[in-house]
This record gives structure tokens, sequence and C-alpha cells, in this order.
């Protein structure tokens, strides 16, 4: 009497495992005739009954939750080496996903083989993604950083990924402090991850390394703060004896702060004369003559409300900017006023000792050339009409004297003329000297 026997794993048999006489044990090929890529629409107690060709049922587990694959209960629904069935095995770069074989793709938009996500989305929020193996990857991060999945590589401690390459942010000229944060000082270094101006004396020439005392840094390098470079690099000082005393130049001869050399001032009153603090006595009282704006360089003479340097009386801006703001072409001086034309038309003058300005003629052709007497202010015309004009020294309405003499670059007033008319003569570049009476 034949007996029904119950297999695990789902499988029948009647009688001895092999009626027909076959080789249980023998392998499919891989894929007959398919594509591991194609889903085979295996389901599962098909594959369970697909699964063993005549392995040893008896080894696998009861119940079995896969198949029995030469003794071994397997899923075909994930095993690689038995994807969809016990012979079918997939190639080292395909993995099973529901029993089919299936290749990674690299899109970082699809991204996993089984599950695809979107790497864009789900992975690369900090920086590029990639998929890599099946993977999403972070190109920015230190441990992965690069450009594509074949440049992959891992950072040393202490670098960051920037741009897809490693780099030390506390000393990339390019990547200072943070990606993309490049120094542009000439010449300049990354110091500790802050952009360094290396004509500095903290990091002279190189990061780190500090100017000594008395030394500043010039090209890149520490040097004294001499007369070679006194108060700036390139200050070169000059006079009879010159030094550098508190970063600016002096003269030891002449300079009452500085009398025969560096901090030896002389006494109110005194003047350094031949490195010696010297009494020079204007009425009766030592003067220092060399910054005494009433006694510059000699007793009585006055810088008129300028100061005195080193003897010697330095200019006062008496008008910063003349009316109409055009350049001034021309200048004239009496015992009272300074006068001037400038090219915006305008004849003017202020006080010698400075004040308000008044403007004595407007609307002239650049008046270029400027001369003047005790009653009235002449000039000429420059490249325009040619003329020769006059007004009163007090202003009034300006009169012609002469015209048509082109490029006229100068006038003078001859004082000398017996007659009540006061000649006025003029240089032209291109003709001889030219003579006109008012």
């Amino acid at each position: 009497m034949a007996c029904l026997v119950l297999v695990a794993c789902g499988q029948s048999a009647l009688g001895p495992a092999d009626d027909g006489g076959g080789d249980a044990s023998v392998d499919r090929p891989a894929n007959e005739g398919g594509d591991a890529g194609v889903d085979r629409n295996v389901s599962a107690p098909d594959a369970a009954e697909e699964a063993d060709t005549g392995g040893d049922a008896a080894s696998c587990p009861v119940p079995c939750a896969g198949a029995c694959c030469d003794g071994t209960c397997v899923d075909v629904f994930s095993d690689p080496n038995h994807c969809g069935s016990c012979t079918d095995r997939c190639a080292p770069t395909e993995s099973c996903c529901s029993g089919t074989c299936r290749a990674a793709p690299s899109s970082p938009e699809s991204c996993g083989v089984c599950s695809p996500v979107d790497c864009t989305r789900d992975g690369g929020d900090a920086g590029p993604a990639a998929c890599c193996n099946g993977q999403c990857v972070d190109l920015s991060q230190p441990t992965s950083c690069g450009t594509a999945c074949s440049t992959i590589a891992a950072c040393t401690p202490g670098q960051s990924c920037c741009g897809g390459a490693c780099v030390d942010e506390q000393t990339d000229l390019y990547n200072c402090g943070a990606c993309n944060h490049a120094c542009n000082n000439d010449p300049a270094a990354c110091c500790q991850g802050s952009c360094t101006d290396l004509n500095d004396c903290n990091s002279c020439g190189t990061c780190g390394v500090q100017c000594a005392p008395g030394q500043r840094c010039c090209n890149g390098k520490p040097v004294p703060d001499d007369v070679a470079n006194c108060g700036a690099c390139g200050t070169v000082c000059t006079g009879a004896t010159p030094a550098c005393c508190s970063e600016a130049c002096s003269d030891s001869t002449i300079d009452d702060r500085n009398c025969g050399g560096c901090s030896n001032a002389c006494a109110p009153g005194q003047t350094c004369v031949n490195s010696v603090c010297t009494c020079v006595a204007c009425g009766g009282t030592c003067t220092a003559v060399h910054t005494d704006p009433s006694n510059c360089g000699a007793c009585g003479h006055s810088c008129q409300g300028g100061a005195c340097v080193g003897g010697v009386c330095q200019p006062v801006v008496m008008l910063v900017d003349s009316p109409s703001g055009a350049c001034v072409g021309a200048v004239a001086v009496d015992a009272t006023s300074v006068y001037w034309g400038n090219y915006g038309g305008t004849v003017a003058k202020v006080p010698i000792g400075g004040g308000a300005t008044t403007v004595l003629a407007s609307g002239q052709p650049a008046p270029w050339a400027l001369a003047v007497d005790a009653t009235s202010v002449y000039w000429v015309s420059y490249g325009q009409s040619g003329a020769v004009m006059k007004v009163p020294i007090v202003g009034g309405t300006p009169v012609t004297l002469a015209s048509g003499s082109n490029d006229q670059p100068s006038i003078a007033v001859n004082a000398t003329t017996v007659s009540l008319s006061r000649p006025v003569f003029w240089s032209a570049s291109s003709t001889s000297p030219t003579r006109s009476s008012m």
C-alpha cells in the first residue's frame, strides 16, 4: 500500500524522493533564456513548489517560510543567489528585488535598487548629491568629499570639503575660515582662518612673524624705523643731519624738539642752532625763531596768519573754492588784496589776510593773464575772443581795450607813462608784443 508523505516547505512527494531516476542536485542555468532584470512573476507557493528539484526535504525546517533549496530554507524574493527560484543567481552588480534581479541605478533622482529614493531631496540638502552603489551620498561632507562617485575621498581630520576638494580652512588662501572665502590682500595669507596682510607687523612676510620693537614691516620684511622708512615704508628723511624721531623726520641741527638728537627738546623760548639750544633775543626776549609765527626765521618776520615750521612760513589757504568752482587761471597781488581769474569767467579778489570774496566781473570768456594797478584790474581772454579787458579795482562794468589778438598768455601794466591814460602791454604766442592805451 502506498503512503502519502507530506514534506516540509509545502512540497509533496510519492514514495522515494526521485521516482524518475533523475539527479535532484543538478542546478539549472542561472537564467534559462531570460533577463535577470525581468520580473519572473514568481509567487511564493510557485517558488516553493519549484525550489527543491531533488534536495533533502527533511533537512529544511518545518514549516519553511521560503523555499527549500538543497536542504536550505531560502527567501527567493530577496536572496541574490536564489532570486525567484533555487537555480536563478543574480550578477555580482545586481540585487534581488521581489524575486527579480535588478541592477543598481546611478541617477541621484532615483537612487536604490528595490526602493529608489530621490537623493536631491532626501539626502542632499547639505550639498551636492550623488547615487553611489545604490546609496545617496552627500559629496560636500569631509567623509565623502568629491565631485562624482569615482572621486570620493575622506578628508583628513581638520580639513573641510570645499567644491569637492579637501582643504584646510586655517591656511587655504581661497577658502580661508570658510569655503569660497578668498583673501584679496597683496601680499596676503590665510593665518589661522583669517585673511592677513603680510605687510603687517604681526605677520610680516609669513604668518606669525612679528616685527621687533622699533621696526616696521615693508614689502614683507621687518626693517628699522629709520631715516629710510620713517613713519611709513619708503619715507626718506632729508636735511643736514637727518634723523627719524618718534616716526617723524627731523633735522637735529635745527629741530627745537630734537636738538642734537631725538627727544632732546630745547627750553621754551630757546632755538636749536647747529644742534645746540640757544637764546635768540627778539626785543630782549628769548624767542624760538624756528616756530614763532611773529618772528619766523628772524626777529620781526611775520607769517601773517600762517604757521612757522623750521624757521619758514607756511602757506595760508585764502580760498578753498573760487566762484563758480572753476580752475584758477591767473593771480595778481597788490598791497591789500589777491586777485584771480578762473575758467568759469569770473574775476575776483580776496583780502590778503583772508576774508570774504568780492566778484569784480563775471561772464568773461576764460580770463587768463591778469595784472593790477592802483585803479583797475586787467586781463586777457584766453583762446576765445582774444580781448584785452579791464574793470575798476572796486568792481563795475568791464571795458574792452583791444580784441582779435588770440592766444595772449600774459599782460603787464606800464607805470611810467606821462599821459593820463595808462598803456597796457601784452604778448601773444604767435605775434610780436602789442601795445594799447586805456
